[in-house]
C-alpha cells in the first residue's frame, strides 16, 4: 500500500509557530472536552416520534395502488425507505431479510406493461442517505390524500430539529449565525477528521505563520473559515444537517501557502508498505515537487473532483471557498509587502542584512549558514556565504576545518542548482575560485555525470583549462564503468587541454597539484609527460 503525507516545505522555520500550535491544541481540546451530540440520532428519534417513517410508507402504498404498479416496483421503493430508516438508526440494510409486501390490487385487470420511470422520477432521493437525509417526494405524490398528514409531520420535525440546533449552537442551514459558524471551526466529526486537519494545519500553517504577521495570519485563517462554511451551508447543504470542522480554514492556509511559496518546492513523504509509519513494515521516501504543480494536483484537483461528484460526506465547496479566500488575502498582502525572491520570510531578510553588517567572521558565517537551513533555495545567501569563505581563504592562503565543512555543505547545492537552471556561468565561476588542491569528490560527491560534463565543457569553452581538466578527471573517477567511446573522447579532450597549457613555472605548479589529486593513472601519466615537456621547454 502507498501512504502519501504532505510535509509542506519540509524545512526548519525561522521562529516557533505559536499560533499554529495553539490552534491545533484548541482542536484537540474541543474534541476532548466539548460535549457534542449525535445529529443522526436526533433526526432518527425525531422522525420516529412524529411517525415519519410510517407516513412515508403509507404514501408509497397509496401511490402504488393508484398507479397500479407491480409488486417488484413497489418492493423496490419500500426497500429504499427501509434502507434510509436503518441508515439513520446506524444499522445495516439486509435486503434478503426484508419481508415482502403485496400490492393492493384493483378489481380491474392490470396490464403487464413496463412502468414509465419518468412518472416516478424523484420519488426518492437515491443519493447516499447520510449526505442527504431528506429525499423528497415529487408533486404528484404530495397531492395524494395521505400527503397532508405527512406534510404536517415534516414541518413539525423541521421545527423540532431547528430548535435543538439553536439551543446547542450547531451550524446548519436553519441556524446560520456568527457564533455557530465560529464554534463549528473548532469542532470535528471524529478522530480521523481531527487527525487529518491537525496534520495539514501543522505542515502548512507553520510556514505561512512565519511568512505573515500574526494579525494577518489570524485574519486569513478566520476569513477563509467563515467564507467556506457560509458558501457550503447557504448553497449546497440540505436542511438540518450540521457542518463542523476547520477544513475551510485550513484550505485558506493552503491557499496562502501556495501564493507565498509558489516558486519553492513541496515535500511529499511517500510510505510504501503495510503501515503508514515509516520503517514499520514500510519504506519511506521523500519527493520534491514544484509548488506550482503540487498544490493544484494534490489538493485543488481533489476538491474540484469531489465537488463535481458530490461524493462522500466531505464539504468540498467549503474547502474551495476557503482556498479561494486564502489565496486572495495572501495575494493582496504579498503585493503590499513583497520580499524579492529567493527570500521567503521577513525574518530571513532581516537576519541577512544583519549578517552583511556583522564584523565578526565566524558569527557572520554562522548567521548565513542558519538562513540556508530555513531556505536552501536562497542562492543569494549561499553565494554570499561562499564568497566570504573563498575571499578569506585567498587572503590567508589556508583553510580551516570550519571553513571546509561550510564549503562542503554548500558547494554541491549551489552548483547543482546552477546546472539545473542551465546557468553554467555561476557554477563555473564558483568552482574556478576553489583551490586546486581540493578534490571535487569531497565537495560534490553526488553531482550527476551529465552535469559534470556540461560544466567541464563550459569551462573549456571559456578558457578555464585547469578547471576543465579537474572536472573531466572527476567525471572519470565517478563513472568507473564509462563506455569506451566516451572515455576515449574525454582522454582526447584532456590531451588537447594539456597541449594548450602555456610553458611557465606557474602552469607547471598547477599541473603538479592536479596530478597529485587526480587518482587516475592514465591521466596522471599524461600530465606527467606534459610536465616533463614543459620543464624541458622552460630550461
Amino acid at each position: 500500500m502507498v501512504f502519501p503525507t504532505p510535509l509542506g516545505l519540509g524545512l526548519k522555520t525561522p521562529k516557533f509557530p505559536w499560533i499554529t500550535v495553539c490552534l491545533i491544541l484548541s482542536y484537540i481540546g474541543f474534541f476532548i472536552f466539548y460535549k457534542s451530540f449525535n445529529n443522526r440520532a436526533l433526526i432518527y428519534n425525531t422522525y420516529k416520534k412524529n411517525n415519519y417513517f410510517a407516513l412515508r410508507k403509507k404514501l408509497v402504498a397509496e401511490h402504488c395502488y393508484k398507479k397500479s404498479l407491480s409488486t417488484n416496483d413497489c418492493q423496490y421503493y419500500y426497500d429504499v425507505l427501509i434502507k434510509e430508516e436503518k441508515a439513520l438508526a446506524g444499522k445495516k440494510f439486509n435486503k434478503k431479510k426484508q419481508k415482502k409486501i403485496k400490492t393492493p390490487e384493483k378489481k380491474k385487470t392490470i396490464k403487464k406493461t413496463k412502468i414509465d420511470l419518468s412518472e416516478v422520477k424523484g420519488v426518492f432521493n437515491k443519493m447516499q442517505v447520510l449526505i442527504k437525509f431528506f429525499g423528497e417526494f415529487d408533486e404528484k405524490i404530495l397531492n395524494l390524500k395521505s400527503a397532508k398528514e405527512y406534510k404536517a409531520a415534516k414541518a413539525k420535525i423541521e421545527f423540532e430539529i431547528t430548535t435543538v440546533h439553536k439551543n446547542k449552537n450547531v451550524l446548519s442551514k436553519n441556524n446560520l449565525n456568527f457564533s455557530s459558524a465560529l464554534l463549528a471551526q473548532f469542532l470535528h466529526g471524529g478522530f480521523l477528521h481531527l487527525f487529518g486537519n491537525s496534520l495539514f494545519m501543522l505542515f502548512f500553517g507553520i510556514y505561512l505563520e512565519c511568512r505573515m504577521k500574526a494579525i494577518n495570519f489570524l485574519g486569513l485563517y478566520f476569513a477563509s473559515g467563515f467564507m467556506g462554511l457560509i458558501i457550503e451551508i447557504y448553497f449546497f447543504m440540505p436542511m438540518n444537517v450540521p457542518l463542523v470542522g476547520a477544513s475551510a480554514n485550513i484550505s485558506g492556509v493552503v491557499g496562502g501557502f501556495f501564493i507565498f511559496f509558489y516558486r519553492h518546492y513541496f515535500k511529499l513523504l511517500i510510505v510504501i508498505g503495510l503501515t503508514p509509519i515509516p520503517y514499520l513494515f514500510s519504506i519511506p521516501k521523500t519527493v520534491l515537487i514544484p509548488m506550482r504543480i503540487a498544490i493544484p494536483l494534490l489538493y485543488i484537483a481533489n476538491d474540484l473532483s469531489g465537488a463535481a461528484s458530490r461524493s462522500g460526506n466531505v464539504a468540498h465547496f467549503a474547502h474551495l471557498g476557503g482556498l479561494v479566500m486564502g489565496m486572495l488575502i495572501a495575494y493582496l498582502i504579498k503585493n503590499r509587502n513583497e520580499i524579492s525572491w529567493p527570500f521567503i520570510y521577513l525574518e530571513e531578510w532581516r537576519i541577512f542584512n544583519e549578517a552583511k553588517m556583522e564584523k565578526g567572521y565566524e558569527r557572520k558565517i554562522n548567521m548565513a549558514s542558519e538562513l540556508i537551513k530555513y531556505n536552501p533555495m536562497n542562492y543569494v545567501v549561499q553565494s554570499f556565504l561562499l564568497d566570504e569563505i573563498i575571499n578569506k581563504m585567498k587572503l590567508e592562503r589556508k583553510m580551516s576545518n570550519f571553513d571546509f565543512n561550510i564549503l562542503k555543505q554548500n558547494v554541491e547545492p549551489f552548483v547543482g542548482r546552477s546546472t539545473f537552471k542551465k546557468d553554467f556561468n555561476n557554477g563555473v565561476n564558483l568552482l574556478s575560485n576553489i583551490p586546486l588542491n581540493l578534490k571535487f569528490a569531497d565537495l560534490m560527491p553526488s553531482l550527476g555525470g551529465k552535469a559534470t560534463l556540461k560544466l567541464a565543457d563550459h569551462a573549456l569553452d571559456h578558457g578555464k583549462l585547469a578547471l576543465a581538466l579537474k572536472l573531466y578527471i572527476y567525471f572519470l573517477g565517478k563513472k568507473k564503468k564509462t563506455n569506451l567511446k566516451t572515455k576515449k573522447a574525454i582522454l582526447m579532450t584532456v590531451g588537447s587541454i594539456l597541449e594548450n597549457f602555456e610553458t611557465s613555472q606557474g602552469q607547471i605548479a598547477r599541473l603538479q597539484v592536479i596530478q597529485s589529486i587526480s587518482g587516475n593513472q592514465e591521466i596522471s601519466l599524461m600530465i606527467n609527460n606534459r610536465i616533463n615537456t614543459m620543464t624541458k621547454e622552460a630550461a
